[in-house]
């Protein structure tokens, strides 16, 4: 009985506990900070601003409405107004912010988040509605009292109702709401829906929630699925027409190859030839849109293709504008310039089309992580018509501007013709960056209407004229090393529990196991013995065991280290720096460092520090937060303290009662903020022993630089005229996310960690069309002065995003074998990519070995060493090694010239160019071997070819080479001039 009494008594409270969970739950303040929190009127990246507070939906669910202007975003989820428990992208635990491209102004967008699942979706990026469900659907206009819809299917409402005679105009409003009426085509606020009836009559009308469009029985003619009118002829393929707006006219676009043709275009209703039209195509810009209409009532059949223009008509032929970027016929030089540079641009349009035209230049300038691009000093230019094309179906307008300051400018053209003005302006491919979103790669643009705000420029970067980088590093091949997980070479300094202490007094943890994986707080990782900390669990990975590993190395064939922080700090990361001039006691010592360098020159390998000059840790000796030091800091035992020669390093919030929010800071509390103080300055960089000459003088070849948008340009410059004064021949390499041409004008960096490589990496081995991946790869040799484009870190996986592994699907040890093959096929693909294009390769520890993880910390796994249990890929290693050993052995491959020869929907060939050797470079996507056809006599090619990899000699006939590129895979094919 006393066991029964027991058991109920333990159901009561288990359903009691979970009542007030549920409760809990729902009673969070869930806050939306970021720079949508600015865009509303509040203060960035607030995680206590109620201005974007989301309100319970129930079980946990939160949701927030907001009307936001057109724009670049970014957001996370924060729990209870603090940074200490936030959610960023894919709903990580302190993961990257969200990006949100918000279209076009007053844009409503919906943000849901469940807080059990930690999922976070918005109506941009998720694919949910921009508005929840609405519990009320009404026809209004009609003068009937029945007006309410009801549902019928997927987003499909419904109302059946008799309506009077008359002339009628209806629309559908949500809730009642005055802000939710949708019109004529689903237009938010548009015209009413026409609507005639001679007589009384029932009508049925339809609304569907997807696309906000209404329609009736009267108006609307239904049409069978095999009855749709498409669009067919020679020269294109099939295309279905739409009515997505239910008014009855059809609409299709072809897209027509460039060139002079005659095309038929054939409207067949199933098996009926409903409408023929024949247009006389002549256009230089491929891709180029027609656009055909259909109007089921009438059968007249319209075509927007303008074959010939008698004169000026007071309209511009949007269409017909063409201008390529890298193409010399329209602008010369290619590419950046030095200051001083004469640069001619030619616009093309549809011959007695423009009245005149213009080029508009400004400068441009990037505020931080590019929240904000302003494009100052706009000057508009005209433009002279040069002439007409060969066959006289164009003219040509040329202008040619000096650009006599040093600057990142950018540009559009403006075609106008009477009252009408287009805008023809860069291409909107995305590049989707982790923590960032390009739009516009440069090359062939596309028109806008004049007086959009969504213009994207053209990018013209014109850099100083005596700007040099690091010769050395066109040649580099760099190892990446996060060195808490690379090998353990000294576990006498290894971290020891109850010892070792994180921030305050808190303990850390170590494991015992190399190959564990890295933990997180709670369960997420399926370990059940961590604690509740980030970033304080430890392998014990140190410079010993990087030292014992230099052979390794050499023989895989790398000259350049590149080692995430080193220094003093609490983390296993090292980013929250607590003594720029100490090596970390548990990587070593200052001589043990000067022995790595020591050992690694002798092998002929240079070593590159990294730090962040943006922010130290807030256990350091420059604030002693938690009294550990015997220095005097600036936040000493929690208290503001002004006395403190580190005061003015920092910015204090006077009056704050949490010591979390007593300072600014980076992301969280442990990381605060640097402010560009004298002093600091003298400390980062001026002095003698500032902390950038002091390691310069240990003999490091160079810096990276963490988060370096957050840093102002004033900073950099001053801070590289130092390091070049120090070490001529040291490497300056920035973290950017994005497009990072004003770094590279002669005055701030060398190279960048180059993420857009890594993208379009991954975008192409998972089957992104080839000529989409060369479109990103062609942007950076466009934009970049080719001092830099050489220099470029090409990254593909790194301690802050996940392993290309992981990207190409193998994301642990579950998966299949075909999917883990296929991955590292990927992967294969992607380091021939990197050992044959320009720019310095970086591999990331473990990357050669198969080593897999997903975002941070999973991407900072253990490097599998035998010696330590571990199951390396030796065949994958192999051929790492084959390719590295490939690069080393070619110069044209690191210093030969490049450019794209051929491109299809999977294959690249590029034609590479030294001194005295030739290589053609060929990759592949396909799955399948693919065979592609290069005509050299333009080219004026050797007619023979040696295959660098096999040895197999392969000869031109006719001047034509035929090449097979085996799947995810390619060729380098090595000639002498």
């Amino acid at each position: 009985m006393k066991r029964r009494v027991v058991v109920i008594l333990c159901v009561l409270l288990m359903l009691a506990m979970e009542s007030l969970v549920a409760a809990d739950i729902d009673n969070l303040l869930v806050v939306l900070p970021g720079t949508i929190q600015g865009a509303l009127g509040g203060a960035d990246w607030a995680p206590g601003d109620r201005i974007t507070q989301m309100q319970p939906k129930g079980n946990g669910v939160y949701e927030f409405i907001a009307v936001l202007p057109k724009g670049y975003w970014e957001y996370k989820v924060a729990i209870n107004g603090s940074w200490s428990e936030n959610y960023g992208l894919n709903g990580v635990p302190h993961g990257p912010n969200i990006p949100l491209v918000v279209p076009e102004d007053n844009y409503q967008v919906r943000f849901v988040f469940d807080y059990k699942t930690k999922e976070i979706l918005d109506s941009i990026n998720s694919g949910i509605k921009p508005y929840p469900t609405p519990q009320q659907i009404r026809i209004i206009g009609l003068n009937i009292k029945d007006n309410l819809m009801k549902p019928v299917g997927d987003d499909l409402y419904e109302l059946k109702v008799r309506v009077p005679r008359g002339l009628h105009s209806y629309r559908v409003q949500y809730d009642g709401s005055d802000q939710m009426i949708y019109g004529y085509r689903g237009q938010r606020q548009g015209e009413g829906i026409p609507l005639v009836l001679t007589q009384a009559q029932e009508v049925t009308f339809y609304h569907d929630l997807a696309t906000n469009t209404t329609w009736d029985s009267v108006n609307y003619i239904p049409v069978e699925a095999e009855r749709i009118p498409t669009i067919k002829g020679e020269g294109f393929a099939d295309v279905a027409m739409e009515d997505n707006d239910k008014d009855n006219i059809y609409r299709g676009q072809v897209r027509l190859p460039a060139g002079k043709r005659k095309y038929t275009f054939n409207i067949y209703m199933g098996a009926e030839l409903v409408g023929t039209k024949t247009i006389h195509f002549n256009e230089v810009a491929g891709n180029y849109p027609v656009t055909l209409t259909y109007d089921l009532r009438t059968k007249e059949l319209s075509c927007d293709y303008i074959e010939t223009l008698a004169g000026l008509d007071g309209k511009v032929v949007a269409a017909s504008l063409y201008y390529n970027s890298r193409d010399h016929q329209y602008k010369t030089p290619f590419g950046a310039v030095p200051q001083g540079t004469e640069v001619t641009f030619t616009l093309s349009a549809k011959a007695n089309d423009l009245e005149r035209a213009r080029i508009v230049i400004a400068k441009e300038k990037i505020h931080g992580n590019r929240e904000k691009i302003e494009y100052l000093e706009q000057v508009k230019y005209p433009m002279q018509k040069v002439g007409l094309s060969t066959d006289k179906s164009r003219e040509l307008w040329q202008v040619t501007v000096r650009f006599t300051d040093m600057s990142v400018y950018g540009y559009y053209f403006e075609a106008v013709d009477g009252k009408e003005t287009v805008v023809y302006a860069n291409n909107t491919q995305p590049i989707n960056i982790v923590n960032n979103r390009i739009l516009g790669t440069g090359g062939v643009g596309s028109a806008y209407v004049a007086g959009d705000d969504r213009i994207i420029w053209f990018k013209q970067t014109v850099y100083d004229p005596e700007y040099q980088t690091p010769d050395w590093a066109k040649d580099a091949v760099i190892y990446y090393i996060f060195p808490e997980r690379f090998k353990n070479g000294d576990k006498a300094n290894d971290p020891v529990p109850g010892v070792t202490k994180f921030y305050g007094n808190r303990d850390i943890e170590f494991h015992k196991n190399w190959l564990d994986k890295p933990w997180v707080p709670g369960n997420a990782d399926g370990n059940t013995t961590d604690d509740d900390e980030w970033c304080n669990d430890f392998f014990g990975g140190d410079l010993a065991g990087i030292r014992q590993k230099l052979d390794y190395l050499k023989d895989l064939g790398i000259n350049t280290i590149y080692l995430n922080p080193i220094f003093e700090a609490p983390s296993n990361h090292k980013y929250d720096t607590a003594d720029y001039h100490r090596i970390d006691d548990n990587f070593g010592t200052e001589e043990e460092f000067a022995a790595l360098v020591a050992e690694a020159k002798a092998r002929g390998i240079r070593i590159i520090l990294d730090t962040s000059l943006n922010h130290s840790g807030s256990d350091s000796i420059y604030m002693d937060r938690y009294g550990k030091y015997s220095t005097d800091g600036a936040f000493e035992k929690e208290k503001i303290n002004k006395n403190s020669p580190y005061y003015d390093w920092y910015e204090f919030v006077e009056g704050a009662t949490n010591p979390d929010q007593a300072y600014q800071q980076w992301a969280n509390p442990t990381l605060a903020n640097l402010k560009e103080s004298d002093s600091y300055k003298n400390f980062a960089y001026r002095d003698e022993d500032s902390v950038t000459k002091y390691w310069l003088k240990k003999g490091i070849g160079g810096w990276r630089m963490d988060v370096t948008p957050w840093v102002t340009d004033e900073f950099w410059r001053e801070w590289r005229r130092e390091v070049k004064a120090t070490n001529p021949d040291a490497i300056t390499i920035a973290e950017t996310w994005f497009d990072a041409s004003k770094y590279f004008l002669g005055d701030m960096f060398d190279s960048t960690m180059n993420y857009i490589f890594r993208q379009a990496m991954l975008d192409y081995a998972n089957g992104q069309r080839a000529q989409e991946t060369l479109n990103v790869l062609e942007m950076t040799r466009e934009h970049y002065p080719p001092q830099a484009y050489y220099a470029l870190m090409n990254l593909i996986s790194s301690h802050d995003v996940p392993r290309a592994l992981f990207e190409y699907g193998y994301k642990d040890e579950g998966e299949s074998p075909d999917v883990i093959e296929l991955a590292k096929r990927k992967l294969k693909l992607t380091v021939f990519f990197q050992m044959t294009y320009p720019g310095a390769p970086a591999i990331y520890y473990g990357d050669e070995v198969g080593v897999t993880g997903g975002e941070d910390p999973f991407n900072r796994g253990t490097y599998p060493w035998k010696e330590d249990g571990g199951n390396p890929d030796e065949e994958l290693l192999a051929e790492v090694k084959r390719l590295v050993a490939l690069r080393n052995k070619y110069a044209v491959l690191r210093r030969g010239s490049v450019e794209p020869i051929y491109v299809d929907n999977h294959v690249i060939v590029f034609w590479r160019e030294d001194q005295d050797q030739v290589a053609v470079v060929a990759v592949s996507n396909a799955p399948t071997a693919q065979q592609v056809k290069l005509d050299l006599q333009e080219l004026k090619l050797p007619a023979t070819f040696v295959d660098a990899l096999n040895g197999e000699e392969l000869t031109a006939r006719n001047g034509v080479l035929t090449l097979t590129v085996p799947p995810y895979y390619g060729r380098v094919l090595i000639a002498k001039k």
